[in-house]
């Protein structure tokens, strides 16, 4: 190069990874002597930007080239991730860099379970998400699952979820034999229900109970009440106490009589003293009689006016303070009376057993009229008795519609004189036919 002259640089600059060329360390126009000229560098510095997920700036760093960037001193932040890192590196920087944050997704752990304590499922739930167990409810006797202690839809951590429930409860409804409520009652489960205080009554029958156990209820019960059918005792008597038939009788059906009736001397079986049909309760059923005969005999037949005649008119004596009252007619008479009153219900007629010793002629007889007394008053019976023949002979008199205690009074008279004839003639015997 002549003297004085400029020199030329290279046409291309000079190149230093990480630097920039900044020119030479001498002036080399005007060149006086030989020269050696230097290139001249400048470290390159870098712009390192820290990004979060979204764009935001979380930091800027000016870097020398090689150098390292310094990451933030906290890591970044965002709900419901973890950060992991950046999505490139910083260290060693050889240009402008953008770095940007990384996240995983959060992911917990849903345990589910029952009411013991017992795990029904673990489930791995992403942040944000809706944890579900399975389309079965879990099962607990006696009680109803009414869902979980927590909310499942926006999981936001870990969790543990534990199955909620209610105690059932259960309707018991009491009922009579024909299906009237008596009672209806809310009973929780495994309790026990109170059956009425009062026992339901059915006629004619015993309430033995309920058709169930309701001491443990585990679901609704229609409970019905029990009865046995009442069985009473008939038993059949005789007149002085002796037993003649026992029978057990359901309620409302009728007893049955022994089949032979029951026997008395002198008496006649009449039939029981009260019903035995449609039975509701213990009997005592009681045999009747009534006497087939009664006997008066002439001690208790009194005589009186051994005779009057037409002259006397009719005469009136006393007995036993009973008025008696005779008949006046125009023939020899003679009365007698039952020296006790005889109770004549039901008798249908009197036998009177009678003699006249006198004697008789075709034309003369005699006659007995039997009549009852109560009190002054006397009740004739429409018939009389005749004999023309002195011998002893029964005859009978009927006898309606009389009820409680009569005298008997038989009237006797001749339709002949001599008196004597009547003297002669006796009632001693009355007999009594019910």
């Amino acid at each position: 190069m002549e003297h004085g002259s400029n020199a030329t640089a290279p046409h291309i600059d000079a190149q230093r990874t990480g630097y920039t060329f900044t020119g030479w360390d001498k002036d080399f126009t005007h060149v006086t002597e030989s020269l050696t000229v230097t290139a001249q560098y400048t470290l390159n510095t870098y712009t390192v930007t820290f990004k979060d997920w979204n764009g935001a700036v979380l930091a800027v760093e000016t870097v020398e080239h090689g150098s390292d960037a310094t990451a933030l001193h906290t890591d970044p932040q965002r709900t419901g991730y973890t950060f992991t890192g950046w999505d490139t590196g910083f260290t060693h920087v050889t240009g402008n860099l953008t770095v940007t944050a990384q996240y995983t997704l959060n992911t917990y752990t849903v345990t589910f379970k029952d009411w013991n304590g017992n795990e029904l499922k673990v489930e791995i739930v992403e942040h944000g998400s809706a944890a579900t167990l399975t389309s079965v409810d879990p099962q607990r006797t006696g009680y109803t699952f009414t869902g979980w202690d927590m909310d499942l839809t926006h999981v936001t951590g870990n969790l543990t979820v534990t199955a909620q429930y209610t105690l059932n409860a259960y309707t018991v409804t009491f009922e009579d034999w024909n299906g009237n409520e008596l009672e209806e009652e809310i009973v929780e489960h495994g309790s026990e229900a109170t059956a009425p205080h009062t026992d339901p009554q059915r006629t004619g029958y015993t309430f033995t109970g309920w058709d169930m156990d309701f001491t443990q209820v585990t679901g609704n019960l229609v409970v019905t009440a029990q009865y046995t059918l009442n069985t009473y005792t008939v038993t059949f008597e005789d007149w002085n106490g002796a037993v003649l038939a026992v029978e057990t009788v359901e309620h409302g059906s009728d007893a049955i009589a022994p089949h032979t009736d029951p026997q008395r001397t002198g008496y006649a079986f009449a039939g029981w003293d009260t019903g035995f049909t449609q039975v509701t309760g213990n009997l005592v059923v009681t045999a009747q009689y009534r006497l087939e005969a009664l006997y008066l005999w002439g001690d208790q037949i009194v005589p009186f006016a051994p005779g009057f005649s037409q002259s006397s008119g009719s005469q009136s004596f006393e007995h036993d303070h009973l008025h008696l009252k005779a008949d006046g007619a125009s023939r020899s008479e003679r009365t007698y009376v039952t020296a006790v009153p005889v109770n004549l219900t039901d008798v249908r007629f009197i036998y009177i057993r009678w003699v006249n010793d006198g004697s008789f002629s075709s034309s003369n007889r005699s006659e007995l009229i039997a009549s009852t007394v109560q009190s002054d008053s006397c009740l004739t019976f429409n018939a009389r008795l005749e004999r023309r023949n002195a011998f002893t002979e029964t005859n009978s008199v009927y006898v309606t519609n009389l009820s409680g205690d009569y005298y008997i009074r038989v009237h006797a008279h001749t339709h002949s004189t001599p008196s004597s004839l009547t003297s002669n003639l006796k009632v001693y015997e009355i007999t009594l036919v019910y």
